[in-house]
């Protein structure tokens, strides 16, 4: 199956886990960014980055109400802003936010596998 990544609308097939890590490095640049990598059946896995911080959502199939990223040390009261590529701007807690170190490793983690990293902290959405 034909893997793809989106960044902000913008669609590239992927033809090799170097091609996806050459896109990273020069797309992570920007602080504000939607990020969907297809290509395992139907799942997906969705990345959104601020400034520091970053929101993953892994759905295993269309309609799936799937896994989100969780800070189990994050204050529920406080939220960040984040851009989708549409521009709507959108507030997501503290708790469901990681570090944005992670990017990386999760995006290459589903491209390998068509799975979740492990080791980001999840819990499925309801």
């Amino acid at each position: 199956m034909t893997k793809t990544i989106s960044i902000n609308d913008q669609k590239t097939e992927l033809k090799s886990r170097d091609h996806l890590i050459s896109i990273l490095e020069t797309s992570l640049i920007e602080d504000y960014q939607e990020i969907w990598i297809k290509g395992h059946e139907k799942s997906a896995l969705c990345v959104m980055t601020n400034v520091n911080k970053i929101f993953l959502m892994y759905l295993r199939h269309e309609g799936d109400s799937g896994f989100r990223s969780n800070n189990k040390f994050g204050d529920e009261s406080k939220s960040q802003e984040f851009k989708l590529s549409n521009g709507q701007l959108d507030l997501y807690p503290e708790t469901w936010l990681t570090d944005k170190e992670k990017i990386k490793s999760a995006l290459l983690t589903y491209f390998d596998s068509g799975t979740m990293d492990a080791s980001v902290d999840c819990i499925q959405d309801n």
